[in-house]
C-alpha cells in the first residue's frame, strides 16, 4: 500500500503521542475481520466512524457495504456508529438482484452502495436502540487534495 509521506508523518506523530494504529485492506474480507479483531484488542470504542469507500470497480460493494457491515457486526458495540453516506444514495437502486459481493465483477453503483449503507444505519438503529447510529453526508468541501483547483469530498471527524 502506498501512503503519501504527509499522511505517514501525521499518523506517525499520533502514534508517537500514544495513538494505536490498526491496519487492514477493506477490499479483503479476511483483513476486514482481522481489523475488527485488532480494534477489539484495543478496547471498546466510544465511537466508530466508517469512512472508507471507493467510487467504482469490482471492490465497490465489498469496501462500501460488506466491510461496514462486518465491522459493525464484529467490533464490540460502541456508543456511536457513524457511517459516511452521500446525497447520492437518492439515485441508488433498492434491489440486491445481480449484485456481486465477492469482488469478482463490478456490479452496483456508488449510489447503490450509499443507499445500502444508509439502510444499514437504519437497521442498526432499530436493532440496537442503545447505540446512536447515524448516516452523514459530508458534502463537498473545496480542498487542495489533487491540486489547487480540484474539489474533493472531505469528511471531518467529530
Amino acid at each position: 500500500m502506498c501512503v503519501p509521506r504527509r499522511v505517514f508523518s501525521a499518523v506517525s506523530a499520533l502514534v508517537d503521542q500514544g495513538a494505536i494504529a490498526t491496519i487492514g485492506d477493506l477490499s479483503d474480507i479476511d483483513q476486514t475481520r482481522d481489523l475488527a479483531r485488532q480494534v477489539n484488542e484495543i478496547s471498546r470504542m466510544d465511537a466508530v466512524i466508517q469512512n472508507a469507500d471507493v467510487i467504482s470497480g469490482a471492490s465497490l460493494l465489498v469496501v462500501n457495504v460488506v466491510a461496514p457491515y462486518l465491522l459493525t457486526a464484529m467490533i464490540q458495540r460502541p456508543k456511536w456508529l457513524i457511517y459516511l453516506s452521500s446525497g447520492m444514495h437518492r439515485g441508488g437502486r433498492a434491489s440486491l438482484a445481480g449484485m456481486d459481493w465477492s469482488r469478482r465483477a463490478a456490479t452496483g453503483s456508488y449510489s447503490d452502495s450509499k443507499l445500502f449503507v444508509t439502510a444499514l444505519t437504519v437497521a442498526v438503529a432499530r436493532l440496537w436502540p442503545a447505540v446512536f447510529s447515524n448516516a452523514v453526508d459530508p458534502g463537498w468541501v473545496p480542498t487542495r487534495m489533487g491540486g489547487q483547483t480540484r474539489r474533493t469530498i472531505c469528511a471531518w471527524g467529530i
